[in-house]
């Protein structure tokens, strides 16, 4: 089996190299490495590290409005022990958008970031735990997570070492939902790429397909 360290500039097509990686019975992957290429390292890191506790999708996506809701799909088992998804019951209540987390201070001068006033920070969860009710589930390969883009949620670190925790993730949109990029937002879908202009509601394209509709 050959021993594998996986330097990438994480978006799309490494998210699918990774996942190839992971279920060739051909590589052992020791170690995951971000760098600068299609993103800066920061974004690239919190790409990596997507799964850190205490996110919110809303701070990270490009999209603003109440009809957004993530599929979290297991793709290998996992539990609490395992970094299987967990959620702060009633966070999608508190009305209140927190700072998306830079995972290096080196470039974060960006005004979405860590300097910005106006996004609270978000509460160490971590650290108190009795403050919060925490929802987890074991979950089996193609079980699914439906959950709305308010409520907190995140995942620990990995515990069991005899096996990895992989998922996907698919973000659905409705109505209401308005293209709202700014800094700190997923640098894959940008404003150079789409012809859909801030506050105006997605077009059916490639890039936001119509999966149904009610009409």
């Amino acid at each position: 089996m050959k021993k594998v360290i996986f330097d990438t500039d994480i978006g799309i097509d490494d998210a699918m190299a990774l996942l190839f990686l992971h279920y060739s019975p051909a590589v052992d992957l020791r170690a995951i490495v971000t760098g600068f290429g299609n993103a800066s390292v920061e974004t690239t890191t919190r790409n990596a590290l997507y799964t850190h506790p205490g996110t919110r999708i809303e701070p990270y996506w490009p999209f603003k409005g109440r009809q957004i809701a993530s599929t979290w799909v297991a793709l290998t088992a996992c539990d609490e022990d395992s970094s299987a998804a967990q959620f702060v019951r009633g966070s999608h209540a508190w009305g209140k958008v927190f700072r998306p987390m830079a995972f290096s201070k080196k470039g974060g001068s960006s005004e979405f970031l860590d300097d910005n006033a106006a996004y609270e920070e978000i509460p160490d969860i971590d650290a108190a735990p009795g403050d919060y009710e925490i929802l987890c589930w074991d979950m089996q390969p193609g079980d699914a997570i439906v959950f709305g883009a308010e409520i907190v949620h995140g995942a620990k670190q990995n515990k069991d070492t005899s096996r990895r925790r992989a998922a996907l993730s698919i973000r659905y949109i409705g109505d209401d939902a308005r293209w709202n990029p700014t800094e700190g937002t997923d640098p894959i879908v940008t404003q150079e790429r789409v012809g859909v202009h801030p506050g105006e509601a997605p077009r059916n394209d490639k890039w936001f397909p119509k999966v149904w509709s009610a009409g």
